[in-house]
C-alpha cells in the first residue's frame, strides 16, 4: 500500500475531529431538545385536556347550582297539582338547554307521585313513584350517577339526583328527589374535540378502568381498560390504574399500544366532579417529528459543508506544505547520499524560505564533511592495513613450531600469545645456543599494541644477540638493558625472564628482570614459586646489574612462565583470576609428568571459563618447559 501524502493525512485529521465534533454537537442537540419538547408537549397536552375539563366541569356546576335552587323552591309545594309542577319543571328545562329531562318523585298524602319531564316534543307525564332510597350524601348536595342507557330520553345520559327535605320539629326528613338528566353525546362532543397528533386518541375513563367514551362507540360503557390491554398486548396499559389511584394527573409510556407495536405515550387528568378521567395517547416520538425532519436536513447541510471544507483544507494544505515535501524530498535524496542535488528556489513562506536556507548550508557542510570522513576511512584503513602486516611480522617472530622431546634430550617446550589487540607487547622466544643448552625468554613490554609490540621485538633481538656470546642469564640482561635504554625518551620498559637450560642434567639458571615469579610442579616435589634473582624492569635505568639463580628441574617437573595477562584475567563481574584459582589448575598435574603443551592448554581453557563473555583486557604470554630426561633415573 503507498504510503499517504501529507496533505491528504492532515486533511483527514482536521475532518476527522470536525466529524466528531459536529456528530457530538448533533448528538447532544438531539437529546437535549428531545427532553425539552417532551416537557413542553407534556405542559401543552395539560394545558389543552385541562380546557376541556374545565368546560366540562363548569356546565355541571351551573346544573348542580340550577338543581339546588329548584330543590329548596318546590320545598313545602303542593305536588298534586300537576298542572303547577309541569309548569316548574317546563321552567327548569329552559334553565339550561344541555337537559334533556327532568323527573320529580314525591311522598304524598296521596302516595307515591313521579312526574317526567322530556325535553324532545314537550312530552309530561304523572305515574306512580318508586320508593324513595335512603339519602345518604350531603341534604345540600347533589350527586352524578355514571353514564346508562335511559328509557325515557332513549340515549346514555349521566343524572344529577338531589334531595327534596322538609324540616319536622325533631328531624330533616326526606319528601321527594329532583333528578336532572344531562345526554353523553355533549360530554363526548367535549372530549372528542381535543386533538392530539395524527395518532391520537382520547378516552374518557372511570376510576375503575371503565371507558365512558370510546372513538369506537361500541365499547363505551362495556370495554374495560383490561380489554383495551389484552387487544393491544399492552400490560404495561394496567399501569395506568394504580397511577390514578395515587395522583389525579400524570404522564407515563405504554409498550406496545400502536401497531407495529410502537411504543405509545399516554397522558390523563381528573375530571374533579367525579370519578372520571381525560385519557390522551398518542405514538412516541410523533411529536419530534418536525424536529428530526429539521435534525436530518441539518446533517445533510452539516455533510455538505464538511465535504466542501475537506475540499479547502486540502487545497490550502497541499500549498502550505509543497515547500515542506520538497524538501523532505531533497533530505532523503541527500540521506541516499546524493549531497549535490541543487536545493529548489522557494518563495512560499518566510519559514519555508529561511529552512531552504538551511538546507543548502547544511547540505554544503555535509559534503565537506563527507569529504574529510573518506580521507579518514582511507588513512585508517592504510593505518589497518600496516597493523595487520605489523601483527603477522610479529606472528612470524613468535615461534610456532616446537622441536621434538627426543631432539632436546627429553625437554618439552611450548608456548602461546593471546593478544588483546591486533598485536601484542608479549613475546617469548627460545633458541639452541649449543648440544647441550637452550636458551628462553618472556617479556611483557610497556602498555598493548604497536608500540609495546616494536619495544618488545628489539628486546627479543637484543637477547638472542647476546645469547650467542654470554652464557650468563644476568649478563644477557645487563648487556639488553643497555641497549634499550640508550635514546627511549618515552621511558618504555619491558619485563623479562631470560633462563639457560642444561638439556642433559635439567640444571637450570634464570635471570628475572622485573617479571612475574614463574612456577615450578609436577613431579613429586610439589608446587613451588621462585622469587629469587628478581631485578627492575629494562630500559629504565642503564648501568643496572641483575643477579642469576639456579635450580635443578628433577625428571617430570614442568618450568611455567607468564605474563600478568594471566591472573589479572577479569570476568563479568570485575573479579581476577588470581594466583588462587592458578595454583588450582596447577594441581592438576600433581604427581605426574605434564606435558608443557597440555598445561598451556588447560590454563588457556580455565581463564576463558572464568571471563565468560568479557573481551581480555591484557595481552596473555605462556611459556613452559616440562623436563623428562629418559637418561636420568625416575
Amino acid at each position: 500500500m503507498s504510503k499517504r501524502s501529507l496533505p491528504y493525512r492532515l486533511t483527514t485529521l482536521i475532518v476527522g475531529v470536525a466529524s466528531l465534533i459536529l456528530v457530538l454537537l448533533l448528538v447532544y442537540n438531539y437529546l437535549t431538545t428531545s427532553r425539552i419538547m417532551e416537557k413542553r408537549v407534556q405542559e401543552s397536552i395539560s394545558t389543552i385536556s385541562g380546557s376541556a375539563i374545565s368546560q366540562i366541569e363548569d356546565r355541571l356546576e351551573r346544573i348542580e347550582v340550577l338543581a339546588t335552587n329548584y330543590a329548596a323552591f318546590l320545598i313545602g309545594r303542593e305536588f298534586s297539582n300537576e298542572e303547577y309542577i309541569r309548569f316548574v319543571m317546563e321552567g327548569l328545562l329552559e334553565q339550561d338547554s344541555l337537559l334533556s329531562a327532568v323527573t320529580l318523585q314525591v311522598e304524598t298524602q296521596e302516595g307515591r307521585i313521579r312526574y317526567d319531564y322530556i325535553r324532545e316534543g314537550g312530552s309530561f307525564q304523572r305515574g306512580a313513584g318508586e320508593e324513595l332510597m335512603t339519602w345518604d350524601g350531603a341534604f345540600n348536595k347533589g350527586e352524578w350517577s355514571g353514564p346508562y342507557p335511559d328509557t325515557l330520553t332513549k340515549q346514555r345520559v349521566i343524572s344529577l339526583s338531589f334531595p327534596l327535605l322538609q324540616v319536622v320539629p325533631d328531624r330533616i326528613s326526606q319528601v321527594g328527589k329532583l333528578s336532572l338528566y344531562v345526554p353523553m353525546t355533549w360530554i363526548n362532543d367535549k372530549v372528542n374535540r381535543i386533538s392530539v397528533y395524527e395518532s391520537g386518541e382520547v378516552f374518557l375513563l372511570r376510576g375503575d378502568g371503565l371507558f365512558l367514551t370510546h372513538p369506537d362507540e361500541a365499547r363505551a360503557g362495556t370495554w374495560t381498560l383490561e380489554d383495551a390491554a389484552e387487544l393491544s398486548q399492552s400490560p404495561s396499559l394496567m399501569a395506568l390504574l394504580d397511577s390514578m389511584a395515587v395522583k389525579p394527573e400524570g404522564y407515563l409510556a405504554v409498550e406496545s399500544y400502536f401497531k407495529g407495536r410502537i411504543r405509545g405515550i399516554l397522558s390523563y387528568q381528573q375530571i374533579l366532579k367525579n370519578d372520571w378521567y381525560v385519557v390522551l395517547l398518542f405514538k412516541e416520538g410523533e411529536y419530534l417529528r418536525e424536529f428530526n425532519r429539521l435534525t436530518r436536513q441539518l446533517s445533510v447541510i452539516g455533510i455538505t459543508a464538511l465535504a466542501l471544507l475537506s475540499v479547502l483544507i486540502f487545497l490550502v494544505i497541499r500549498r502550505l506544505t509543497r515547500p515542506i515535501l520538497q524538501i523532505t524530498s531533497l533530505t532523503e535524496e541527500m540521506a541516499a547520499g546524493a549531497f549535490d542535488k541543487i536545493m529548489p528556489d522557494l518563495s512560499e513562506g518566510k519559514e519555508a524560505v529561511s529552512l531552504s536556507s538551511s538546507i543548502r548550508t547544511l547540505q554544503s557542510e555535509l559534503q565537506r564533511y563527507i569529504s574529510r570522513l573518506e580521507n579518514t576511512v582511507r588513512e585508517k584503513e592504510r593505518i589497518e592495513s600496516d597493523i595487520r602486516i605489523a601483527s603477522r611480522i610479529q606472528a612470524d617472530l613468535i615461534p610456532s613450531t616446537f622441536p621434538d622431546p627426543d631432539e632436546l634430550r627429553g625437554l618439552e617446550i611450548f608456548g602461546k600469545v593471546i593478544p588483546a589487540r591486533w598485536v601484542s607487547g608479549d613475546l617469548f622466544t627460545f633458541q639452541r645456543v649449543d648440544e647441550d643448552h637452550l636458551v628462553f625468554m618472556i617479556g611483557d613490554g610497556t602498555g598493548k599494541g604497536v608500540p609495546a609490540s616494536l619495544f618488545m621485538a628489539i628486546t627479543r633481538t637484543l637477547v638472542l644477540i647476546e645469547s650467542r656470546h654470554r652464557r650468563a642469564p644476568a649478563s644477557i640482561l645487563e648487556e639488553v638493558n643497555e641497549h634499550l635504554c640508550q635514546d627511549n625518551t618515552q621511558a618504555v620498559f619491558v619485563t623479562a625472564i631470560v633462563g639457560v637450560i642444561e638439556l642433559s642434567t635439567g640444571n637450570l639458571e634464570y635471570s628475572n628482570a622485573g617479571h612475574l615469579p614463574p612456577y615450578i610442579f609436577g613431579g613429586k616435589n610439589g608446587i613451588r614459586r621462585e622469587e629469587k634473582a628478581h631485578g627492575i624492569p629494562l630500559g629504565l635505568f642503564a648501568s643496572t646489574s641483575y643477579t642469576s639463580s639456579t635450580l635443578q628441574l628433577a625428571k617430570g617437573e614442568c618450568f611455567l612462565c607468564f605474563s600478568d595477562g594471566l591472573p589479572e584475567a577479569e570476568n563479568e563481574a570485575g573479579d581476577f583470576f588470581g594466583d588462587e584459582r592458578l595454583e588450582k589448575v596447577l594441581q592438576q598435574f600433581e604427581g605426574v609428568c605434564p606435558a608443557a603443551g597440555i598445561v598451556v592448554e588447560q590454563l588457556i581453557r580455565s581463564t576463558d571459563a572464568f571471563r565468560g563473555s568479557r573481551e581480555h583486557s591484557d595481552d596473555l604470554t605462556l611459556l613452559a618447559l616440562s623436563y623428562n630426561n629418559p637418561r636420568l633415573p625416575g
